[in-house]
């Protein structure tokens, strides 16, 4: 079996690179030999979630993770 790393971690605050709006990892899929990200984000009070690419974002300047402490 192989072993697939991934630039962000489920809970990782980023931000997209066009628009800057800011979000974090819900979940990642791999598929193929790719990596997409579940990105959740609130639009004007609607909690909102999309698929992105590694090429779509980049770490939020608001450090640190949101979510559970294992």
């Amino acid at each position: 079996m192989a072993t697939i790393s991934t630039k962000y971690d489920q809970g990782d605050r980023v931000k997209t690179k066009l628009g800057g709006i800011e979000g974090m990892i819900t979940a990642i899929f791999l598929r193929d030999k790719g990596v997409t990200y579940e990105f959740s984000y609130n639009n004007n009070g609607v909690p909102t979630n999309t698929s992105v690419q590694e090429v779509e974002i980049e770490l939020s300047d608001k450090n640190g993770k949101i979510g559970f402490k294992s």
